[in-house]
């Protein structure tokens, strides 16, 4: 494949050169490896961000990749700017409660010749699961994402001969029946928003039209892990761009935005950070993690999440009562060791009087029993159960 002729900036050893420099400068936050290394001898290289002195246990784990395609490179230029803001004061809280990992040169080989995909003619981590072989660049970013198990993923890309015309915040396809779509609607929001501040025009939509190349990482990581993912790009031409500032803090302020997430509680969700804790379902239905800590949480998601497929009619008893609330459901899949809960929302700010499980009295618990928390016009429950084997179940509640 014949590269593009334009210039190479940062270049692989520059990004080399850089990681080198903050993990100097910051030991206590910044963990540097090498993965792997390119069929041509080139590292591929992960940093990871971190306060040591947080529990790991109660972190959001986060994925930043960059570089994959060659030819983009801004994203690897934010991707720098992106690490040297992780070790700032302005980002103590986030570290504190994530783990970010980040990929800044992901295709090292087509950065080296300027070229889209790898001189190889390979588009490295994309189309994963249909794939046969695989290259050293797979290799890593599978390590990476099976290690880490991300609760949000930004996968970042530039786009040639656009001129000065407007960046994008790109969501993937999603599963029916569940909140993932306005949950990451409302991230994207969030990043366009911080984006057109920082001086650019954006497009929000999803990744669906006609030529769209690859299943890559951002389609990956939500099928095998529900990650709440989103993919970048920054308007990026031969003869005619955005000045190279511009596109440095636009990727950097829209990165910020959803990472501020990752600090938060989300009024919907039971659980703190990133909202991916209901697995099925919707706010007012569904079926939710289960776990004291993100660790246990996301380990619960994951395993709900693989066996999506064999929940059954999950249903609210009909006609519905104002103070009475019934939910049937019944599942066949493989056991669920880690348990799940089930999440409600009722009309109206009530007090729970009684929660039951096919008859037997639950208490409040975040792990064997349930837990009740309110909106300005509703009443959340969610009955949490240590472990889930197959058959019919039935919920009771009932509100004063």
């Amino acid at each position: 494949m014949k590269p593009l002729n334009v210039p190479v900036s940062p270049t692989g050893e520059e990004i080399t050169v850089h990681l080198k420099a903050i993990k100097k400068k910051h030991p206590k936050l910044v963990k540097i490896r090498t993965l792997r290394r390119t069929k041509r001898g080139r590292p591929i290289e992960a940093a990871t961000f971190t306060d040591p002195d947080s529990a790991d246990s109660s972190k959001q784990h986060v994925l930043i990749l960059a570089g994959r395609h060659g030819n983009e490179e801004s994203p690897r230029m934010q991707a720098l700017a992106i690490m040297d803001w992780l070790v700032t004061p302005a980002a103590a809280e986030t570290v504190q409660k994530q783990k970010i990992v980040v990929m800044p040169n992901l295709n090292p080989d087509a950065t080296h010749v300027d070229s889209y995909w790898s001189p190889d003619d390979v588009n490295v981590c994309a189309d994963l699961d249909s794939r046969k072989s695989r290259t050293p660049e797979d290799r890593a970013f599978e390590e990476v994402v099976s290690s880490l198990q991300p609760d949000a993923v930004i996968d970042m890309h530039a786009r040639g001969h656009a001129g000065c015309s407007y960046d994008m915040v790109l969501s993937g396809d999603h599963r029916p029946y569940t909140e993932d779509h306005n949950v990451i609607s409302r991230m994207v929001q969030d990043m366009v928003t911080a984006g057109e501040k920082a001086g650019a025009p954006h497009l929000s939509h999803p990744m669906s039209w006609p030529g769209w190349v690859g299943f890559g990482p951002v389609a990956y990581c939500y099928k095998h892990f529900k990650s709440l993912s989103v993919l970048t790009e920054t308007p990026e031409s031969n003869t005619h761009r955005p000045d190279a500032r511009v596109r440095i803090r636009t990727g950097l302020e829209r990165v910020k935005a959803l990472l501020k997430w990752g600090n938060r509680d989300y009024e919907k969700v039971h659980a703190p950070g990133y909202p991916s804790s209901l697995v099925l379902g919707s706010y007012s239905l569904g079926i939710a993690s289960r776990g004291k800590t993100a660790r246990q949480r996301r380990a619960s998601r994951i395993e709900i999440w693989s066996q999506a497929d064999h929940f059954e009619r999950l249903a609210n008893e009909k006609p519905e009562k104002q103070k009475v609330k019934g939910i049937a459901y019944k599942y066949k899949g493989a056991p669920l060791k880690r348990g799940l809960g089930i999440q409600t929302r009722s009309r109206g700010r009530m007090k729970v009087r009684e929660v039951t499980l096919n008859g037997r009295r639950l208490r409040i618990s975040e792990t064997n029993g349930y837990v009740t928390w309110q909106d300005q016009c509703s009443t959340y429950v969610v009955a949490f159960i240590p472990a889930m084997q197959k058959g019919t179940y039935k919920l009771g509640v009932m509100f004063e």
